[in-house]
């Protein structure tokens, strides 16, 4: 009689050293119990069926497989991790694995072929098929050459310096570029990006490693991959790159407020000296005049700001003709937290100027804008 709890226990030892039981274990297992090897498979097929506790256990096959499960899932974690690392580490570490457990050492040749063909699922398939599965367009007159010659040509960080540091003109034509060349593919980059992510760095190398004619479905897909990481990697350096030119326009600010402030006073001081000479000289005294430096309009340490401000001007209208771009005038992936910050904005664009009323609500109130001129009447 085949009882229950030892063919568990049979099939749970295998499942923990072997990764699943095999047609030979059952054949083994048979002869154990003193049974046939069919009685022993139509029981087991019996239980499968109707009882629960068998389906943890995996079949591998009628023989032993020459990897076992534990083994593959080894080999593509290390490739996961690293595509591109010396093959023979991976193997060493099976074989100690193998005399630890006391099993038979793996063939170098079942070995390789197995690594092969995890390398061939993992960063290259079927093209069509790939693709399809992937949901993106496949274009009919996709040229491979092309597309790898892009790589160094358009999706390339090369060339976008000048001898201040990086050109954030020069960054965001590239990027225009290489979203104009990926749009032959009707997707979001940013919709593959986080499974990419993982081997970005690994892409350019496995496809150095494919000669140029060689395994055309795997190239099409790395490049794509490559592709599209570019176009993710450059918007994130534009950015960056905008918003340190602006730290580097403020430090320089700071730096030079204090000498402009001081400047304007000393211009300031020498004209009011030069007019009290004059009502000297003219034995008059004219109140306009020294109502006129009593009550300052503008103090200097705004008038400072302004004038740092236009100094560098155009670095902060080419700042804003991109972040309009890129973002379609702030319509695209871009969310005002505040409403001061919208009104900010569109002050800077001219949505709204200084020269009209307007009313704008701010956190529940509301301030009104009044010309300057108006101000100055009353």
């Amino acid at each position: 009689m085949i009882k229950q709890e030892q063919v568990i226990e049979f099939l749970r030892l295998k499942q923990e050293s072997e990764g699943g039981y095999t047609g030979e274990d059952i054949t083994k297992l048979a002869e154990l119990l003193g049974v046939s090897p069919r009685g022993m498979r139509m029981r087991i097929s019996y239980w499968i069926k109707t009882d629960k506790k068998f389906s943890q256990f995996i079949y591998l096959g009628k023989e032993k497989p020459p990897i076992t499960l534990f083994e593959f899932f080894k080999i593509e974690q290390e490739l996961e991790s690293n595509p591109i690392q010396v093959k023979k580490g991976i193997y060493e570490n099976i074989q100690e694995e193998r005399i630890v457990r006391n099993r038979e050492p793996l063939a170098k040749s079942t070995f390789y072929r197995g690594m092969n063909q995890k390398i061939l699922s993992m960063f290259g398939s079927e093209r069509d098929n790939w693709f399809k599965t992937k949901q993106i367009t496949f274009p009919e007159d996709y040229s491979v050459e092309k597309n790898r010659e892009s790589l160094k040509t358009i999706f390339t960080f090369s060339d976008m310096k000048t001898y201040g540091g990086p050109d954030i003109e020069a960054i965001f034509q590239r990027l225009i570029k290489a979203k104009e060349s990926f749009s032959i593919y009707e997707v979001n980059a940013y919709r593959y990006y986080p499974e990419i992510l993982t081997k970005r760095k690994f892409l350019n190398k496995l496809l150095s490693s494919i000669p140029p004619n060689q395994q055309l479905e795997a190239q099409a897909k790395l490049i794509f991959q490559i592709q599209n990481s570019f176009i993710i990697e450059c918007t994130d350096m534009l950015i960056t790159e905008m918003i340190h030119k602006q730290g580097r326009i403020r430090q320089s600010d700071n730096d030079s407020r204090q000498k402009v402030e001081n400047q304007l006073r000393k211009d300031a001081l020498e004209l009011i000296r030069k007019e009290f000479k004059d009502l000297e000289n003219s034995g008059k005294i004219d109140l306009n005049i020294v109502k006129k430096y009593s009550n300052v309009l503008i103090d200097e340490e705004i008038l400072a700001r302004i004038i740092l401000l236009k100094r560098h001007s155009d670095a902060y209208l080419l700042i804003l003709k991109l972040l309009n771009d890129l973002t379609n005038n702030m319509t695209i992936g871009v969310r005002f937290q505040k409403n001061e910050t919208r009104i900010v904005y569109q002050l800077a664009t001219g949505e709204i100027t200084w020269d009209k009323e307007s009313e704008v609500k701010f956190e529940g109130s509301s301030i009104r804008f009044i010309p300057l001129w108006r101000w100055l009447q009353g």
